[in-house]
């Protein structure tokens, strides 16, 4: 698949070098988020729909692993292995659930080499709106109600112009299954299973833990608190309806968790 993905890749970029437009188009590349570290047999409803899906139509013997015809997911042990040093895999609002790595070619731009600013990919329509010269319609197009850009664009900071993506300020919220996340500069708060197995809001700040080891709810609650409000404006202006850790989190995901600050801090 990486293969076939640097293959066609280079034939696009050797279409626009052949129309003169490879200088005045920017590029991004970016991942998808997380390593699989579902164990897709247990899911309640789609499991065993899955199971008897491979179990008549794929041949996962050790020989033909990886290969056409086999369908297979290496577990949240290897997934947590993908993703170190960030914490826990695809699904979670933890770092190793949604950090990516993010290539952007843009021949204009003032900036090289490699930027550590948080951002995000809400960023990119704004970024291209800006770029191209163009602006967002705001609350209505063509007669319809549209729902507003949330990015910011980052052609500032590839000008070189602010050191960082963000205003200092800036929050994001994330959610999915129940797992819930909220972001304002460096400090980060997340509600996921903790070391008990137990969902709860954990603090960290990821200038000085970018691991999310130490959890830093109990010693700097007020920094949670200012956090949580930030959340509770995200589930205002995004409509989130707030329930329950999804059946997703079955005890083999309490073992996950655990398992990860064993390890880390070992």
């Amino acid at each position: 698949m990486v293969e076939r993905i640097d293959w066609n890749v280079g034939r696009v970029a050797d279409l626009l070098r052949a129309q003169g437009k490879l200088d005045n188009t920017i590029v991004v590349f970016l991942s998808d988020n997380g390593a699989e570290g579902a164990i897709v047999e247990a899911m309640p409803i789609i499991g065993p729909v899955f199971a008897k899906m491979v179990r008549e139509h794929c041949d996962n013997s050790l020989d033909n692993l990886g290969k056409p015809g086999s369908y297979s997911w290496y577990g949240p042990r290897w997934a947590q292995a993908a993703t170190a040093p960030s914490r826990l895999t695809k699904a979670y609002t933890t770092e190793g659930g949604i950090r990516v790595p993010t290539f952007i070619r843009y021949p204009a731009a003032a900036r090289r080499g490699i930027s550590h600013s948080f951002a995000t990919v809400m960023d990119l329509a704004p970024t291209f709106l800006e770029l191209a010269g163009l602006a967002h319609p705001g609350s209505h197009y063509q007669g319809r109600a549209i729902t507003g850009l949330r990015g910011r664009s980052l052609a500032a900071h590839l000008r070189k112009e602010t050191d960082t993506a963000h205003p200092e300020g800036t929050f994001t919220g994330w959610e999915l299954f129940g797992r819930r996340g909220v972001r304002r500069d460096e400090w980060k708060a997340v509600y996921v299973p903790a070391d008990d197995g137990a969902p709860h809001w954990q603090l960290y700040n990821l200038a000085s833990d970018p691991g999310e080891i130490d959890d830093l709810a109990s010693t700097h609650p007020e920094i949670l608190r200012e956090l949580l409000k930030y959340w509770e404006r995200y589930v205002r202006e995004t409509g989130v309806i707030e329930t329950p850790l999804s059946i997703f989190d079955a005890p083999e995901s309490a073992f996950q968790t655990s398992h990860w600050a064993a390890a880390a801090k070992a």
